[in-house]
């Protein structure tokens, strides 16, 4: 403490008298009030006032700094909440020549707080993914497919990438498209910001890997195109509010690509792949 609160009691006290307070809203049934209390941090302004009757009387500042909900919540009756507490602290304490003159309530915000991330309204940049590796991932003038799925169908859904090529698709497959010296995460995550479209190929414990569940979030998040293919179990969770395509491994190119070619940039691709002789 400086000089100036070293001549003064209350200050020095009042985390005792907030005590005694709390007991007393709690004893009256003044939820609000003692969850104020408990749950603010304090700092005084002392010497806020000065008035020179009976010797000097001198009245102190009090900010009570309480979390953003506590602080909402009491926002709409502020100026009437201050002034109980005021009045009552006035009350019970017992320091001479010294008085409580204002309380002040204030937002604490902590440290790391990012409200506008909080918000869920921010607009965040898109990945920038580089020319170079992209074209590592995607072939050339088709339509960008990112195909989730299950290891132990690693071979089904290779041939799926191959049949959805004709009609200018170019498609991601985990298992097969990570070169053994790329980090497998790094590439998987280039594929997901660069895709077109998405497809969940719900075959028997999809919903049990650890992956699959993270890309169908992180395709919600892009907000590109998905497709939920019923292959062996129903949609659910994110995707589960979308009628599923019922088809099996034979018919699903053609049944997808359906689907896909109401796109134009799929039809694009599907237009090119026809004149470069690959289309169906």
């Amino acid at each position: 403490m400086n000089g100036q609160e070293n001549k003064f009691e209350l200050p020095k006290k009042i985390d005792h008298y907030l005590a005694t307070l709390s007991k007393y809203f709690a004893k009256e049934g003044q939820k609000q009030l003692q969850e104020i209390i408990v749950n603010s941090q304090t700092r005084i302004h002392v010497g806020w006032s000065y008035d020179n009757w009976d010797g000097g009387v001198y009245g102190h500042a009090l900010y009570l700094a309480m979390p953003e909900s506590i602080y909402l919540n009491a926002v709409v009756q502020k100026a009437e909440l201050q002034s109980q507490i005021k009045e009552e602290l006035n009350r019970i304490h017992d320091i001479q020549n010294e008085f409580i003159d204002e309380v002040f309530f204030e937002m604490e915000i902590p440290d790391d707080h990012n409200w506008r991330k909080d918000s869920g309204l921010l607009i965040t940049h898109k990945r920038d993914i580089p020319a170079l590796v992209a074209n590592r991932i995607w072939d050339k003038d088709c339509f960008r497919v990112f195909l989730s799925h299950k290891a132990d169908v690693k071979v089904e859904t290779s041939w799926l990438k191959d049949k959805l090529k004709i009609y200018g698709v170019s498609c991601f497959v985990a298992h097969e498209d990570i070169h053994p010296t790329k980090e497998w995460q790094d590439e998987i995550e280039n594929a997901l910001h660069t895709m077109d479209s998405f497809v969940a190929l719900l075959t028997g414990g999809f919903h049990d890997s650890l992956w699959t569940d993270q890309e169908v979030g992180f395709a919600f998040g892009r907000g590109v195109p998905i497709i939920s293919v019923k292959l062996e179990i129903a949609p659910y969770g994110f995707i589960g509010k979308f009628q599923a395509l019922s088809c099996n491994w034979e018919t699903a190119p053609a049944e997808i690509a359906k689907i896909l070619i109401k796109k134009e940039p799929m039809l694009n691709a599907y237009v090119i792949a026809v004149q470069n002789g690959f289309g169906a």
